[in-house]
């Protein structure tokens, strides 16, 4: 069974948490995630790892960040704010009910899509439960679950740095991901979308800093 991986939708008010223009992505890029709950640190680091690893042909430097550890009016050369809905992590949960959802979503203001992206946790783990069960210990399932996220992760952020509502044919940018494509060894994003971000990310102009509030 293939999952639905990510869709585009507004904040139900319409205000988000930063102030945020059209995204203009630049070289250095700081992604700041807001957790809602007390995630698991081996899965978030290999989440970070993940995203690194798959964006690392694009040319964009990467810089993680958790929001609640930042300080007033922190400055960023360009940043994207990323929300972590539910619970990151595998340990000590009860099995969740088969519910569809997406896992991910970006958010769009009159068909421009903003550097504002969530990832539900819950459904990310419902989806790759029955994927990772067997598969080493605990601590192996935390890191299988990170890879998922970085994978999800990573699907959005191609939508945010690339400015598109397109899904790729192949790979990470696909529309629907199983569960085994998201916690297996390797899954990579295709070269003609590594093209793609690297055209947005040259015909940009820089931004000003932007400051958290």
């Amino acid at each position: 069974m293939r999952h639905l991986l990510a869709f585009f939708a507004l904040p139900a008010s319409g205000v988000l948490p930063l102030a945020m223009a059209e995204v203009a992505i630049g070289t250095n890029l700081t992604i700041i995630l807001d957790f809602e709950n007390s995630p698991s640190l081996a899965a978030m680091n290999t989440m970070r790892s993940e995203v690194s690893h798959l964006l690392r042909r694009t040319g964009v430097k990467l810089d993680f960040a958790v929001r609640k550890e930042l300080s007033p009016y922190q400055d960023f050369e360009d940043l994207v704010l990323v929300r972590l809905r539910g619970t990151c992590r595998m340990a000590g949960l009860a099995p969740l009910m088969d519910e569809r959802g997406p896992l991910g979503w970006s958010h769009t203001v009159e068909g421009s899509i903003l550097p504002f992206g969530e990832v539900s946790c819950d459904q990310v783990r419902r989806v790759v439960e029955a994927a990772v069960y067997g598969r080493g210990g605990p601590h192996a399932r935390e890191l299988l679950f990170g890879r998922a996220l970085g994978r999800v992760l990573a699907h959005e952020l191609y939508h945010i740095i690339g400015a598109t509502h397109r899904h790729g044919r192949r790979g990470i940018t696909q529309a629907a991901l199983s569960a085994q494509e998201l916690v297996a060894e390797r899954l990579e994003i295709a070269p003609e979308d590594v093209a793609h971000l690297v055209g947005r990310l040259r015909e940009r102009a820089a931004l000003p800093s932007r400051t958290t509030q």
